[in-house]
């Protein structure tokens, strides 16, 4: 394997690691999470378990990114699309009718991972990923 892009790799495998264990907390365990969370229940659980299965979702999409980045570049395009209508949708939220801590704390982590996203998105070439045949 070239290590070509090394911190792109890591990043997205870690990127995929916390959307995924978030994913799987509330998906699976929606209950022991709010609890953990210290907030009650939503009157309907299908509401949090399906954008937590589209987290899980975008897990997968990282752990592809990490094992070939210039092929799934743009993952990452869907990525920072994910992040950025998080933020958008608690902060209006945070700003209009407000919202729990934990979810400002999680949209303050997205915004981190945004700028990441960014960045990594840069770091590879155009020129480049056009080119998937190009060994990374």
């Amino acid at each position: 394997m070239n290590n070509r892009f090394v911190l792109v790799r890591i990043l997205m495998t870690l990127a995929g690691i916390y959307d995924g264990t978030l994913g799987v907390a509330f998906v699976f365990f929606t209950a022991r999470t709010f609890d953990l969370i210290q907030m009650p229940l939503p009157d309907h659980l299908g509401y949090v378990q399906f954008a937590a299965a589209l987290l899980i979702v975008f897990a997968l999409m990282f752990f592809a990114v990490a094992a070939n980045p210039v092929r799934y570049l743009e993952f990452v395009t869907a990525g920072m699309g994910l992040k950025v209508s998080y933020i958008a949708v608690v902060t209006y939220y945070g700003q209009t009718q407000g919202v729990p801590p934990v979810w400002l704390w999680f949209a303050a982590a997205d915004g981190l991972w945004l700028l990441l996203f960014i960045v990594i998105r840069a770091a590879i070439p155009r020129a480049v990923a056009v080119r998937p045949h190009v060994p990374v």
